[in-house]
């Protein structure tokens, strides 16, 4: 499951961590994310702050099938196993 950062105040995607893998540094801390950013949003200027854990939300995009290759962001296809 992706872990996004996201503007609260456009909904602007700061940053996505895909899988582990992506890169050498895994995932990025919120406090790193705003200080790539300089504290603001490149598209609306807003100030960034730092998220509580009400601003922590866990979703799901839907059911996935064993077995069942699904598109992750656009990148390759990957298969779930158990």
């Amino acid at each position: 499951m992706p872990v996004r950062y996201i503007c609260g105040n456009c909904g602007y995607i700061l940053s996505v961590f895909y899988e582990v893998g992506q890169d050498y540094y895994g995932v990025p801390t919120p406090e790193e994310v705003y200080r790539i950013h300089g504290g603001i949003c490149p598209r609306c200027k807003h100030d960034l702050s730092m998220p509580t854990l009400n601003d922590i939300r866990i979703t799901s995009a839907r059911k996935y099938e064993v077995g069942r290759k699904i598109p992750v962001a656009d990148r390759r296809e990957v298969s779930i196993h158990h």
